[in-house]
C-alpha cells in the first residue's frame, strides 16, 4: 500500500467525491467487494454530511463506484477504480498494457484452470527444462488468439459464463485476439524446484492468464494451473500507487489518495466544476460495514446434502459413511432439515466431489429407495422444486383445508398457496416422499372438481417462493401491530384463538 503525505489533504477539508485511483486487491476478495467497500465510505460520509439518497434507475445510489477490469478472487495487485464521472473515463484510462506476475504449477490441470479449482488430469514433468520453458514461451509473444475460459464472468445470453460452467455446460466460445508484448521466466536464485514456474507477462486487455498457463503447459508436453497471480500494473498504475485495503473503510484516507494520485499520475481527470464538495470532518462520525467477504470455496460448494436416509439414521452413523473423503467439518440433521435429509460440511470441495461419485448405503435402506447425494447448492434449488406439488387453478370455492383433507395421506402438508395471477395452486410438501408419491397422481378430486397435476418447474418454485416471502413480511409486520389480545391494530381484523394448527402454521412459520 501507499503511505499518503499529509499536507496534500487536511483532515477538515472538503472533497469532491470523484476520480480515479488504485487499491491493492488482497486474496480472497471479490472485485465487487473492493467496489463495495468503497462506495459504503463515500456514502457514509455524504450522509454524513446531510446528502439524501438519489432514487435512480438502478435503485438508490448517491456515487457511482466501479473498477476498470476483474481481478479473480485468487489473485492480487492493482485494481484500478473510478468515482464519480471517474467511472465513464476508466476505459481511456486504462487503454495502456497490464503486466501481472503468476505462478505455473506443472504436473496437473483443473476445471478452473486454476488452484480453486478440481483436479481434472495429471501427467509428467520431468522432462522440462529452462529450454523447454523458453522454447514454450517463445510461441506465445506477439499477437495470438485465446480462447476465453468457461469460468469466467464473461456472459452468454445475459448469464455469466462461471454459473453455468458450475452447472457442468460447457458453450463454444469465440477465440479473442490478444497482444502479448513480453512474456518472461521471472528468476528466483533461492529456488531449488523448476516447480512452480514463475512468469511475468505483460499484455493488452482481455488476455486470460490461466488459459495462458493451461496452454504453455500443453506446450510443454504436460499439463499446467495457474497457483498464484499478481497484477503488478494496470495502465498507469503500479504496486507503488495502490491505496492498501485496509484503509478502504476510512474515507480521509481514500480522500487523500484520490488527491494525491492526480498529482503523481499526469493527466488524471479533475472532478467537474459543479461536484459538490464534501467535509472529512463532519459532526457525526459513520459506521461503515464491512462487505461480504466468500471463503473462495463457498460453504454450499463444499457441503454434502445426502437424501432419503432411512429412519433412525444418526450423525454419527454418516460420518462414519463418509468420512474416509476427507476432513469433515460438521454434520447437520434434524432442527429445521426435512427428517431423512443430512448435511455433511467437508473440509474442502474435492472431498465434496468424490463423497458425490460414492454415495453411501445403509443398513436398513428400503428396497428401491432412492439415495439423494449431491452438492449443497445444487440440492436447494432441487429440493424445492422435489417438495412442491403443482395443481391447475382451484376454483375460489376450493379451500385450503379441503385440499389439505385430500392431499395430506401422501404426507405432511406444510403450505397451500393459491396463484390466481398465474393460475396454478401450489403444494408444498414437508418430507420428499410424500411429494413424490402425490406427483405420481395424474389429478385429484376435490368435491366435484378435478384438478390436473403439472410438471413443476423452476419458474414455479419461484413464484411459490416470493408468494411465500411477501407472505412473511406481511406477517411480520402484523406480528408487531397487535395490542394485547383481542384486535389488530391498523388491520382491522379481528385475532383468530385458537385458529387452527394449520392457519397458524399458515402465518407464523415456526419451524
Amino acid at each position: 500500500g501507499m503511505a499518503i503525505d499529509n499536507s496534500t489533504a487536511e483532515a477538515g477539508a472538503g472533497v469532491a467525491w470523484d476520480g480515479i485511483f488504485a487499491v491493492y486487491k488482497p486474496k480472497g476478495w471479490t472485485s465487487a467487494d473492493v467496489v463495495r467497500r468503497v462506495k459504503s465510505t463515500i456514502e457514509a460520509n455524504m450522509i454524513a454530511n446531510g446528502a439524501e439518497m438519489r432514487k435512480g434507475r438502478k435503485g438508490s445510489q448517491m456515487v457511482k463506484v466501479g473498477h476498470g477490469g476483474t481481478l479473480d478472487p485468487i489473485a492480487q495487485g492493482v485494481l484500478v477504480m473510478g468515482v464519480g464521472s471517474g467511472c465513464r473515463l476508466l476505459s481511456q484510462y486504462l487503454q495502456g498494457k497490464k503486466t501481472y506476475e503468476a505462478d505455473m504449477q506443472l504436473g496437473e490441470a483443473t476445471d478452473t484452470m486454476d488452484s480453486e479449482g478440481v483436479k481434472t488430469e495429471s501427467k509428467p514433468f520431468d522432462h522440462v527444462t529452462d529450454e523447454v520453458i523458453e522454447k514454450a514461451l517463445q510461441k506465445f509473444r506477439g499477437e495470438i488468439e485465446q480462447v476465453p475460459p468457461m469460468f469466467s464472468a464473461l456472459k452468454r445470453d445475459g448469464k455469466p459464463l462461471y454459473k453455468l460452467a458450475r452447472e457442468g455446460k460447457t458453450v463454444e466460445r469465440k477465440a479473442r485476439p490478444v497482444t502479448i508484448y513480453n512474456l518472461v521466466k521471472v528468476k528466483d536464485e533461492n529456488q531449488k524446484e523448476i516447480n512452480p514456474v514463475r512468469i511475468s507477462v505483460e499484455c493488452s486487455k482481455g488476455l486470460y492468464v490461466r488459459v495462458l498457463i493451461d496452454d504453455l503447459g500443453k506446450e510443454m508436453g504436460t499439463l499446467a494451473h495457474m497457483a498464484d497471480l499478481k497484477r503488478t500494473n494496470q495502465g498507469k498504475f503500479t504496486l507503488k500507487e495502490c491505496l492498501d485495503h485496509n484503509l478502504l473503510n476510512d474515507p480521509v484516507a481514500i480522500a487523500k489518495h484520490l488527491h494525491w494520485s492526480r498529482e503523481v499520475i499526469p493527466d488524471l481527470p479533475k472532478p467537474p466544476k459543479d461536484s459538490p464538495i464534501f467535509s472529512l470532518n463532519p459532526k457525526s462520525t459513520p459506521i461503515i460495514p464491512p462487505p461480504k467477504v466468500e471463503k473462495s470455496d463457498g460453504r454450499a460448494m463444499r457441503t454434502v446434502c445426502l437424501g432419503g436416509l432411512p429412519q433412525g439414521t444418526d450423525s454419527i452413523q454418516v460420518e462414519e459413511k463418509l468420512k474416509e473423503f476427507g476432513d469433515i467439518e460438521n454434520v447437520q440433521m434434524g432442527g429445521k432439515l426435512p427428517a431423512d435429509v443430512a448435511y455433511i460440511q467437508f473440509a474442502s470441495k474435492e472431498a465434496a466431489l468424490k463423497a458425490i461419485a460414492n454415495p453411501p448405503k445403509f443398513e436398513n435402506d428400503e428396497a428401491g429407495s432412492i439415495r439423494e447425494c449431491q452438492l449443497l447448492s445444487d440440492h436447494l434449488n432441487e429440493r424445492a422444486m422435489l417438495l412442491l406439488l403443482v395443481l391447475e387453478q382451484a376454483p375460489r370455492a376450493i379451500t385450503r383445508a379441503q385440499i389439505k383433507q385430500t392431499v395430506e395421506k401422501y404426507g405432511f402438508v406444510r403450505f397451500i398457496e393459491f396463484d390466481h395471477e398465474n393460475k396454478k395452486t401450489y403444494i408444498s410438501f414437508q418430507r420428499g416422499d410424500g411429494a413424490r408419491k402425490a406427483k405420481e397422481e395424474k389429478t385429484f378430486r376435490f368435491d366435484n372438481t378435478e384438478l390436473k397435476v403439472l410438471e413443476t418447474t423452476t419458474t414455479d418454485v419461484k413464484a411459490f417462493q416470493s408468494m411465500r416471502q411477501r407472505l412473511d413480511q406481511r406477517n411480520r409486520k402484523r406480528k408487531h401491530s397487535h395490542g394485547g389480545r383481542g384486535v389488530g391494530r391498523g388491520y382491522g381484523h379481528k385475532r383468530r384463538h385458537g385458529g387452527g394448527s394449520y392457519n397458524n402454521r399458515r402465518q407464523n412459520r415456526r419451524y
